[in-house]
């Protein structure tokens, strides 16, 4: 028998706009507008959410994983090590939050460029647009929307369809303006960028090679960005290289598997898609940072084309080493991000 939906809060903002599964393998799917959709918890931690009584630090909590819904990088699932981390996660600025809810925007309308949002209380996007900008009334949403308004990128639209645009009166519809989709093309790149793209080879053998580069990226600062067929639907290589032109800098590991032949000989699978995203992304004058698992060095293994084998790679044997080595290493090439204080 599949698992059942049942109602209930939502375990991080406490609303009760939320359903959850119970998975027989210790998992619980939760389903919520202020999770931007779903997120998987363990089933340990999904309880001592339930039973947090401060509500400021499951905020804060919350913070961390729209962070990682938005940039594709939400652990499945999120687990008691990501909470324990829950006091490293800061307050965001009310630019952050603007900027934040500019991203949604720009994600949320490109199917529909001319249609207005319905941000009515308590409306579904009313609550994801909450989440994205951390705001718990609709008055905190009210000033992060005036404050786009005020850059000319949204307008107000009244609900009844009378009067013309407004920048200065929230109507509770809003609406991306030509200068709005103009801005979103010319998104910071290089030094006034905060994010990091990841290059790798997505699959179940890499997934603690994975997490650990995310977290080595998040200790340095920087919000790690990743995009793969399993978390994104539609034009997949414009949205990569739309996020890599936006990137101060990219992480490529060029690890990758292999088959065995007939006679015996082992064939590495270069993964292609690294090859052309650190490409591009060199091409930009972005840093690239290189790295593999170690034993893919071997020059006679040939796992690694030549055209990359005498780049700086850090080499890496399990996840602690690439970790803390790729944290150091984004230090000394890139300098220290801005969100740094947030991840020591």
């Amino acid at each position: 028998m599949p698992p059942s939906e049942m109602p209930t809060r939502c375990p991080v903002s406490g609303l009760p706009d939320c359903t959850a599964v119970v998975h027989p393998n210790d998992t619980t799917v939760v389903r919520s507008h202020r999770l931007l959709g779903e997120a998987s918890f363990t089933s340990t931690l999904y309880q001592t959410l339930i039973t947090q009584p401060d509500p400021s630090t499951k905020r804060a909590f919350g913070r961390w994983i729209i962070d990682r819904i938005m940039t594709n990088t939400l652990p499945v699932p999120v687990h008691s090590s990501h909470w324990e981390q829950h006091n490293q996660y800061r307050d965001w600025t009310l630019t952050e939050k603007a900027d934040r809810l500019f991203q949604w925007l720009i994600h949320r309308d490109k199917t529909a460029p001319l249609e207005a949002i319905r941000l009515e209380e308590n409306s579904p996007e009313f609550l994801r647009a909450c989440a994205v900008t951390d705001s718990m009334s609709l008055d905190e949403l009210q000033l992060v929307a005036l404050i786009l308004a005020g850059r000319g990128h949204v307008e107000f639209i009244d609900p009844g369809g009378q009067g013309a645009p407004s920048r200065t009166d929230f109507s509770g519809r809003v609406r991306l303006t030509p200068d709005g989709w103009i801005a979103s093309e010319q998104s910071p790149v290089g030094v006034q960028s905060d994010t990091a793209f990841v290059a790798m080879w997505f699959a179940a053998p890499m997934d603690e090679a994975k997490n650990a580069i995310l977290d080595a990226i998040e200790s340095a600062g920087y919000r790690p960005v990743i995009v793969s067929e399993e978390a994104f639907t539609g034009p997949i290589m414009d949205k990569i290289l739309g996020e890599i032109r936006s990137a101060r800098f990219l992480v490529a590991d060029y690890t990758c598997g292999s088959v065995r032949g007939e006679d015996g000989t082992e064939h590495y699978q270069a993964r292609g898609g690294v090859y052309l995203e650190a490409g591009f992304a060199t091409g930009l004058g972005l840093e690239v940072i290189s790295t593999v698992r170690s034993d893919l060095l071997d020059p006679a293994r040939r796992a690694i084309h030549f055209d990359v084998q005498q780049y700086n790679h850090i080499g890496w044997d399990n996840p602690t080493i690439l970790r803390d080595a790729l944290k150091h290493r984004i230090g000394a090439i890139i300098g220290w991000g801005p969100h740094r204080a947030t991840a020591q």
